[in-house]
């Protein structure tokens, strides 16, 4: 579903969500809202990037090596030892305070484990060599704002099928903050919100499912052999 048609959705799900209430702007920048928070909890645009591991350099701004990084994926981040790419290990601050207590002050090497704080991704030891590509992280993707009535939901002029299902997410999300704004009651606004997040775990499930590996003779689960 493209923008334009989100629009006209939005206004005849919520009849009191007139133009002197809720604006046009208001309208995109909430449905807007609904695409990033909706891709933030699904994890569905999957990416993995490159960047540059800087000597003597621990942290590293997202917003700055990855301006389109909303979370982390699975795999996480990868170290570029020289010959091959190795999997860190996750930690927390933390952790990293518990099980490394002087970690801050350590010498530079060959990073092995990393975290996440809001902006910062930092790596420990920091490297001590300059290497293009020398990391390699696995996010879940922020997509461009739709601006055009012809945008797709996610992915600008041309539709991701697969991610059309969530266009019932987003229009939760817009009748949850929309009743916030034309006078919902308290328990009204609770159901919608609810409805939303009810909606997100669905469309989860249904993004994640591989139903051909459920199928395979080779990978599905078959029971203990003896």
């Amino acid at each position: 579903m493209n923008f334009g048609n989100l629009k006209i959705l939005a206004r005849a799900y919520v009849p009191a969500a007139k133009a002197n209430k809720i604006s046009a702007v208001q309208l995109a920048l909430m449905l807007n809202n609904g695409k990033n928070d909706a891709a933030l909890r699904t994890l569905c645009l999957k990416k993995n990037e490159k960047f540059t591991a800087v000597a003597e350099q621990g942290e590293y701004l997202l917003s700055t090596i990855l301006t389109d990084f909303l979370v982390v994926d699975k795999p996480g981040l990868w170290w570029n030892n020289g010959s091959q790419y190795r999997q860190l290990e996750p930690y927390t601050i933390k952790k990293l305070d518990e099980d490394f207590p002087y970690w801050r002050d350590a010498s530079s090497g060959s990073p092995q484990r990393y975290t996440i704080d809001s902006n910062v991704i930092t790596v420990y030891p920091k490297p001590n060599t300059t290497l293009t590509s020398g990391f390699w992280l696995y996010y879940g993707a922020k997509s461009p704002s739709m601006s055009s009535d012809s945008d797709y939901t996610f992915s600008g002029s041309i539709e991701i099928p697969h991610l059309s299902v969530l266009d019932d997410a987003i229009l939760d999300y817009w009748k949850w903050q929309a009743y916030k704004i034309t006078g919902g009651k308290e328990d009204v606004i609770r159901a919608a919100k609810d409805d939303y997040l009810r909606e997100i775990e669905d469309k989860i499930f249904l993004l994640n499912r591989r139903i051909d590996i459920s199928a395979s003779r080779y990978t599905k689960f078959q029971g203990t052999k003896f």
